[in-house]
C-alpha cells in the first residue's frame, strides 16, 4: 500500500508538471530511434544528454536501478535554439510522461514507471530548430531521480559535449 500511495505522489507531481502546459512536442519523432550512446563511460547510475546529430538529442539512462521516477530538467539558449520537441523513448514505455516545454529556454520532463526502470536505454529524444549561423546551445542538465517509494537515489549527469 505504501508503495502505491508514494506512486500515485509521484504520478501526480508528474501530472502537475503537465498541467503547466506543454504536452511536447507535435506527435513528431525527434530523432531517429537508435541504441543510447555512450560518449563517457558512467561508473555507475547516470543520465546523459548526448547530441546525435546537429540540433538533435537522445536522453539516455545507464546502469539504472530501481527507479520509479525521474524530473530532468534542461536549460538551452533560445537565441540558438527554439520550437523543442520531445518524444517519449523505448526505455519508458508504459510510464507516466509528461513535458513541459511553455517557458522559451527550458525544457522539463517527469515520469513515474512501473514496475521500475532498470539498465540502459533511451529516456527521450529531443529536437531543436537551430538558429542560423550557430551550433550548440544546451547550457545545463538537471536530474533528480526517485526509487518507487519517493526515496532520492544518487545519479551521475553526462552533459553533452559542446
Amino acid at each position: 500500500m505504501r508503495f502505491l500511495r508514494r506512486l500515485a505522489v509521484l504520478g501526480w507531481a508528474a501530472l502537475a508538471l503537465g498541467a503547466c502546459g506543454g504536452g511536447g512536442g507535435n506527435g513528431t519523432p525527434a530523432a531517429p530511434a537508435q541504441a543510447p550512446p555512450t560518449s563517457q563511460a558512467p561508473s555507475g547510475p547516470a543520465v546523459e544528454l548526448a547530441a546525435l546529430s546537429g540540433s538533435a538529442y537522445v536522453l539516455a539512462g545507464h546502469a539504472l536501478k530501481n527507479v520509479g521516477g525521474m524530473q530532468v530538467d534542461i536549460a538551452y539558449d533560445p537565441a540558438k535554439l527554439a520550437n523543442p520537441r520531445v518524444t517519449q523513448g523505448a526505455m519508458v514505455t508504459g510510464g507516466a510522461f509528461v513535458v513541459n516545454t511553455n517557458l522559451a529556454g527550458e525544457v522539463r520532463i517527469a515520469l513515474v514507471t512501473s514496475p521500475p526502470l532498470a539498465g540502459d536505454g533511451t529516456l527521450a529524444t529531443l529536437s531543436f530548430d537551430q538558429a542560423a549561423g550557430t551550433t550548440g546551445g544546451i547550457m545545463s542538465v538537471a536530474v533528480s531521480v526517485y526509487d518507487q517509494n519517493g526515496a532520492v537515489l544518487p545519479i551521475s549527469i553526462i552533459p553533452p559535449t559542446p
